[in-house]
């Protein structure tokens, strides 16, 4: 009998990241972000005693695609300096992901560049394509998003639309690149 083996999900992978992070970290997540709390907007959230990283209320908003909590938390003072969701991806990324594409739009026009890598060398174009949300990358692109940019293991945002199949983004990603 052959053993079972799951296929690695991204999507999956990011939820665990954002669980884990949220279950470890203090209430400003939760009220701050809710309330658009000036003092919470722009501070991070406490820093975690087991070594997980910490979310700002603007990256958790980001990575859930609530484009007015993201325009509230930045009209009341939350920065954009740190670019970074818990230190694992940008705040771009973590938007893109999940194919959020308003939210996308709006950290593009706050001038977030879309070229920017994770700590794996991983841009916003790369995780959108694992989105399968054709918008977000096109969104991304036509927002000089490189389709070349390899991670640090060589990938390109094409290797990854070959691995997901999507014909229509692969043709997106050849005639930018």
């Amino acid at each position: 009998m052959t053993p079972f083996i799951p296929a690695f999900r991204p999507r999956a992978a990011l939820a665990l990241i954002v669980v884990v992070s949220l279950i470890t970290t203090s209430t400003i997540l939760q009220t701050g972000a809710a309330r658009g709390d000036e003092t919470a907007a722009s501070q991070p959230a406490t820093r975690p005693t087991n070594g997980i990283d910490r979310v700002t209320p603007i990256a958790w908003a980001a990575a859930q695609g609530d484009t007015d909590k993201v325009k509230s938390l930045l009209d009341h003072g939350a920065s954009l300096a740190d670019q970074s969701f818990a230190n694992r991806m940008t705040l771009l990324a973590a938007a893109a992901s999940d194919g959020h594409a308003d939210t996308v739009v709006l950290l593009l026009k706050k001038g977030l560049n879309p070229n920017i890598p994770d700590r794996t060398g991983s841009t916003a174009l790369f995780f959108a394509v694992f989105s399968d949300s054709q918008d977000t990358v096109n969104i991304l692109l036509e927002a000089g998003a490189n389709p070349n940019a390899p991670n640090i293991q060589g990938d390109t945002s094409l290797h990854a639309a070959a691995l997901t199949g999507d014909l229509a983004i692969i043709k997106a990603l050849i005639a930018y690149g």
